[in-house]
């Protein structure tokens, strides 16, 4: 999560901020969204928002993480209680649970990450959408250490996997260019990953997204 200067505390305020933002960066786009049309669609000043998120694009990435997490408590994905559980599961189980939470996160990531790919031109975007690609390889990098319970070749060829199939990427890829269902999308995400645990084993898709 981008820590933000004088962070708006969870409330109405910040909740309206964060909804009208999301709302006019997917209608409008980044460039032509400003943060007086923000002000005034969430009913709060311009220095609530400059205060609390420094600036357009510090908004913009903390849209991305509401969106990542499905709310705004500020919990990272590596903090939730369900990924600080991957260790106490067998790897298949770990595996069904990975697909189970990326899928939605996916899924609602992906729409404002198309934002931020197609505003990649302002530094500032560009700088998120690199930090972006970061966070994400080093969450995976400890989503595929925490299934496999060791640091090796083996799980960062895992985390890269799981960065490559389970990424909202992957996801526009498939499901918003292909018309794959997400169901079709997360069955083949969790038989790649199987895969990868299991090499020559012929795998099959367990209801994963039922999970939780």
């Amino acid at each position: 999560m981008t820590a933000c200067p004088q962070a708006l505390q969870r409330g109405a305020p910040r909740a309206r901020v964060l909804e009208s933002a999301g709302a006019l960066f997917l209608s409008k786009g980044f460039v032509a969204t400003t943060i007086a049309d923000i002000a005034q669609d969430a009913g709060v000043a311009l220095l609530t928002i400059y205060r609390g998120f420094g600036s357009k694009a510090g908004l913009l990435s903390a849209v991305q993480d509401q969106a990542v997490v499905g709310d705004d408590e500020q919990v990272a994905q590596l903090e939730r209680e369900w990924a600080r559980g991957l260790v106490d599961l067998v790897p298949e189980d770990a595996i069904c649970v990975l697909v189970a939470e990326l899928v939605p996160s996916a899924a609602r990531a992906a729409p404002i990450f198309d934002v931020i790919q197609s505003a990649a031109a302002d530094p500032a975007v560009r700088q998120l959408l690199d930090e972006t690609h970061r966070r994400r390889v080093q969450t995976c990098q400890e989503f595929a250490h925490r299934v496999l319970g060791e640091r090796s070749a083996r799980s960062r060829q895992l985390g890269d996997l799981i960065y490559a199939v389970l990424g909202v990427e992957s996801y526009l890829l498939l499901v918003v260019r292909r018309a794959w269902s997400e169901r079709q999308w997360a069955a083949w995400a969790q038989r790649a990953l199987e895969a990868e645990l299991c090499p020559g084993r012929q795998v099959g898709w367990r209801a994963c997204l039922h999970a939780r």
